[in-house]
């Protein structure tokens, strides 16, 4: 079992603290038995969480199906379908910021003498 600090959560996606295990050897600690469907449906889900701009590894999806499965229920099909139907929204990319546009924090100067170089 993680603690509380391997397990990030944020909004609506998870992140999950990158571990330097395997797919297989995560989900072998946890005792969900290790199928190629499992690893397959694992890939997916990676793709369709990084085509929307989340970038979580398999891994973190490993980790997160670890810590959410119970041997007595052996819940991975709903574990699996909670994940396939969470909602994913795209991060959204904001523009940059031009030299001589406005600047952001409101004060009606150029964002050249306001805050550029206080950027950190």
């Amino acid at each position: 079992m993680l603690t509380k600090q391997q397990r990030l959560t944020c909004g609506r996606c998870f992140k999950l603290k990158t571990m330097s295990k395997s797919v297989s050897e995560i989900l072998e600690e946890a005792g969900v038995q290790v199928t190629s469907k499992n690893l397959e449906t694992i890939a997916n889900l990676h793709l369709r969480y990084n085509a929307f701009g989340h970038n979580i590894s398999k891994e973190a999806i490993a980790t997160y199906i670890a810590t959410n499965f119970d041997k007595e229920k052996d819940n991975i099909k709903e574990i699996f379908n909670k994940l396939h139907y969470m909602k994913v929204s795209s991060v959204k990319k904001t523009a940059k910021v031009g030299r001589n546009n406005p600047c952001p924090c409101g004060s009606g100067k150029k964002y050249k003498k306001c805050c550029l170089n206080k950027k950190e």
